[in-house]
């Protein structure tokens, strides 16, 4: 009997370790990575053709659900527990509310609520807002970020700024060296030179 249950559980044991493996079939690399920075090593995803089971779209629904005010900010990155997390800031009149949602659960990680500085009242609202039914998609952006500087997508956001709302993507250097960020006009879809 005892020989059954030891038998029974190596092979549970195996199952659960099996399933534990990278069934990501769009990437081959078996390196990872941790959050990426500007000196951070190659990542082993490419967000350019990575799909999560919760979108963008929907981690907007959920801050909005939670939250009545403009979309400022969307980021997918990884967060501390390594794993990939969507980064939501939502602007009112008068306070700012951000939230992180797990791309993989939609679970929500952190949430939260501040009031706007004085200067910021009403103003915040108006220069960082993002109409997103007004800009290219976010697939076109990571094609027309790409031309600029080859290489896997490890991060990207688009945010709200003064002079309208822009795509950010930080892209790992092929030569190993820091990643490069390339930034893109949400509107015109234009590469934004460094200045």
């Amino acid at each position: 009997m005892r020989r059954t249950l030891v038998v029974g559980a190596s092979l549970a044991l195996a199952a659960g370790l099996a399933g534990c493996g990278d069934d990501d079939t769009d990437h081959k690399s078996s390196s990872s990575s941790s959050a990426s920075t500007s000196t951070s090593g190659a990542s082993s995803e490419d967000l350019s053709t990575k799909k999560f089971p919760v979108t963008w779209n929907d981690a907007l629904k959920t801050a909005q659900d939670k939250f009545d005010g403009d979309v400022s900010k969307i980021e997918l990155e990884k967060g501390a527990s390594g794993k990939y997390e969507y980064k939501i800031e939502l602007l009112s009149d008068q306070q700012k509310y951000a939230i992180q949602v797990d791309a993989d659960s939609g679970d929500t990680v952190n949430e939260k609520t501040e009031d706007l500085d004085k200067d910021e009242v009403q103003s915040e609202r108006k220069s960082d807002r993002i109409d997103m039914s007004s800009v290219i998609s976010l697939d076109e952006a990571m094609k027309k970020a790409k031309q600029v500087q080859d290489g896997p997508i490890n991060k990207w956001k688009i945010e709200g700024k003064d002079r309208g709302p822009q795509y950010e993507f930080d892209i790992d250097s092929t030569s190993g060296s820091e990643d490069h960020e390339v930034q893109i006009d949400a509107h015109s879809g234009d590469h934004i030179e460094d200045s």
